[in-house]
């Protein structure tokens, strides 16, 4: 995803069980996407050139 231009936030892991017969688990990666403007420099997301 980095090449995508993509940045890994956060990862939170979750785990639910129902009454002793089952569940799920999972990861869940929380992503932002990195803004480039015309120059090929990195524009934040509050519109500040970086």
């Amino acid at each position: 995803m980095v090449k995508n231009g993509f940045e890994l936030v956060e990862t939170l892991e979750r785990t639910d069980t129902y009454s002793g017969t089952g569940g799920t688990s999972g990861i869940v990666f929380i992503m932002k996407k990195k803004m480039i403007n015309d120059n090929g420099g990195e524009i934040s997301h509050n519109g500040n050139k970086q």
